[in-house]
């Protein structure tokens, strides 16, 4: 097997059209953040992750219908390192797309933490 990183950069290599879609898309929508593709969090690669919000996303295809066990273990090892895990369904990325991002929108705000007041706090 190749090293965390020369494999996350095959996977980012290799992504899949709604991979590719979704990325584009996030990377529009929310421009001011600093998002990161197929990323490690413990022995898994996340689809994306934006560490500010410890968010981390994935896209679901098919084959994922069957795999409902792994997915839950990999989301639970997943958050044990503090991240929320988003699933979308790979169809959903593909055709709604704002609800998609409208989704993430509304968790955001949620995920992130409020910054400290400045420091004195007087006039």
């Amino acid at each position: 097997m190749l090293p965390p990183r020369a494999y996350a950069r095959q996977l980012r290599r290799e992504a899949s059209t709604p991979e590719r879609a979704l990325w584009r898309a996030l990377r529009r929508a929310f421009p001011e953040r600093h998002w990161r593709r197929q990323v490690a969090i413990g022995p898994y690669f996340a689809d994306f992750a934006l560490h500010a919000a410890k968010l981390a996303i994935e896209i679901d295809g098919g084959l994922h219908a069957d795999r409902k066990d792994e997915d839950a273990r990999r989301t639970m090892l997943i958050e044990t390192h503090g991240f929320h895990v988003t699933r979308f369904w790979s169809n959903d990325v593909m055709h709604n797309m704002e609800g998609v991002i409208e989704t993430v929108r509304l968790i955001l705000p949620q995920r992130t933490p409020t910054p400290p007041s400045p420091k004195g706090g007087g006039l």
